[in-house]
């Protein structure tokens, strides 16, 4: 079961891009957040998406991590991105955590990965949002 998710106030988002095959890497300056990292790739001859993700906390300081990755593609009707899925990873009593998905995907569309990094200090929370840069397929 997912962990319940009190924000406190020290909660931070951060929205960064990436060059596809690169890894963006956000250095801040938190109470229980350390580094968060995400990257994105697209193999253009099979139509797979990888998203990658870490983060870290303080050792001795941070409870638990926990990534949630959305697969996003761009809606050109709507003009926004829309979720295609969800998927997500929680790292009880631990410091850091990576965890990366793949999906097949369709041509014709452009997609991201809109990845939430979360630490905690038992119920307070910081998170930061990263993007992938889009990936066009």
């Amino acid at each position: 079961m997912r962990k319940k998710i009190l924000m406190s106030v020290l909660s931070v988002i951060l929205a960064l891009s990436v060059t596809a095959g690169l890894t963006a890497t956000a250095q801040v300056q938190m109470t229980y957040l350390a580094v968060g990292d995400v990257c994105g790739l697209i193999d253009t001859s099979t139509g797979i998406v990888t998203i990658d993700a870490d983060v870290e906390g303080y050792e001795g300081l941070t409870t638990d991590v926990s990534i949630t990755i959305n697969l996003q593609y761009y809606d050109t009707n709507k003009s926004k991105w829309v979720t295609l899925d969800t998927v997500w990873e929680d790292f009880y009593g631990e410091w850091y955590g990576e965890f990366y998905q793949q999906w097949y995907v369709s041509p014709g569309y452009s997609y991201r990965g809109n990845v939430y990094l979360t630490a905690y200090y038992f119920s307070i929370a910081e998170a930061i949002i990263m993007n992938t840069q889009t990936l066009v397929y």
